[in-house]
């Protein structure tokens, strides 16, 4: 979630959830390094220059299996409709749905 605007981003990863998160507070921190990620295009359009204040909130945990994490990421993302999840990603996850 962004602190400045309150929008926020919905993902998944198999990966550490500390690593995921400093990838996105990097393409936040430069943005012009980072124009295909979602945080990256939001710091850019709406708060070019200003330092990035990002938060972290897991809301499902526990699987290992990588359908399963895109179905949940899926119903999320059709749920809570956030605002920096980019058109093309949110209908490629939401095609786990269908």
């Amino acid at each position: 979630t962004c602190c400045i605007c309150g929008d926020f981003y919905v993902g998944e990863t198999s990966r550490p959830i500390h690593d995921r998160f400093l990838e996105h507070r990097q393409a936040a921190t430069t943005p012009h390094k980072h124009q295909s990620n979602g945080i990256a295009c939001h710091y850019l359009e709406k708060h070019k220059g200003i330092l990035p204040s990002l938060t972290l909130e897991i809301l499902a945990s526990g699987t290992t299996n990588t359908i399963k994490r895109k179905i949940i990421e899926a119903s999320y993302i059709k749920k809570l409709k956030p605002e920096l999840n980019n058109k093309d990603e949110c209908e490629q996850v939401q095609s786990f749905l269908l």
